[in-house]
């Protein structure tokens, strides 16, 4: 996300989302979460992974907010996750 903070850059980041079919999952339910519901079509976001269990079972803008491990299926079915927790990120990736 940090390459789209201005204007122009935030046209392209929609713009390449829009090129995606699959459901997309967003993990961290934080700052950056709400700023990447900003910029993505929240009809394509299936849910928001967060490992505070204080965070499961709201939702943010409409979308559920889970625990990764009881959600493990989804999360790891799915196609495209975006990272908006850096704390984790290596967790997500690796």
């Amino acid at each position: 996300m940090s390459g789209c903070h201005d204007p122009a850059a935030k046209l392209i980041c929609r713009e390449r989302i829009k090129g995606i079919m699959e459901k997309l999952v967003l993990f961290g339910a934080g700052f950056y979460a709400e700023k990447a519901l900003k910029l993505l079509e929240k009809e394509k976001i299936e849910a928001i992974f967060d490992n505070d269990p204080s965070k499961w079972g709201t939702r943010m803008e409409g979308i559920p907010v889970c625990s990764p491990e009881a959600e493990k299926r989804l999360l790891e079915s799915s196609q495209v996750i975006i990272s908006v927790s850096q704390r984790y990120q290596g967790q997500i990736i690796g």
